[in-house]
């Protein structure tokens, strides 16, 4: 289903996007964002929504952790996690057709530089429950 931000195509197979709800939604980083950490992915008639994430910046140059690693000739390297800032637009996935976004300052997670499923879940319950404007 990750086409669906790619080239914005639907899937036929998809779950029709129609009240009432929950309206089960699916979180796919746009490419070139390889640190993105997605689920499996749900089979297409279980889906009626994709979100698209792209990164967009830091919410600080302050990094929130840092994990200290060895290479395989033993130096040692250390690599620091910054809170990143995504938007995200939501897509039917049926047919491909755009039903909103979610502005930076909503898609702000608590770690890492990308967005767990749970932390992205959240800034889209409005699409999820069915309260988000259409």
């Amino acid at each position: 289903m990750e086409r669906v931000c790619e080239d914005h195509a639907g899937y036929e197979s998809a779950a029709a996007y129609r009240d009432p709800a929950p309206h089960p939604l699916v979180v796919f980083p746009v490419t070139g964002d390889p640190d993105f950490v997605t689920g499996p992915e749900p089979a297409p008639e279980d889906v009626q929504l994709v979100a698209c994430a792209t990164l967009i910046g830091r919410v600080s140059d302050t990094s929130i952790a840092a994990c200290a690693y060895k290479d395989h000739s033993g130096s040692s390297y250390r690599v620091d996690y910054y809170q990143g800032r995504y938007r995200a637009t939501v897509y039917e996935a049926r047919t491909g057709r755009t039903v909103g976004s979610i502005p930076p300052e909503r898609s702000r997670q608590s770690g890492g530089v990308e967005p767990s499923g749970t932390d992205c879940s959240i800034a889209l319950t409005d699409y999820e429950t069915g309260s988000a404007k259409r």
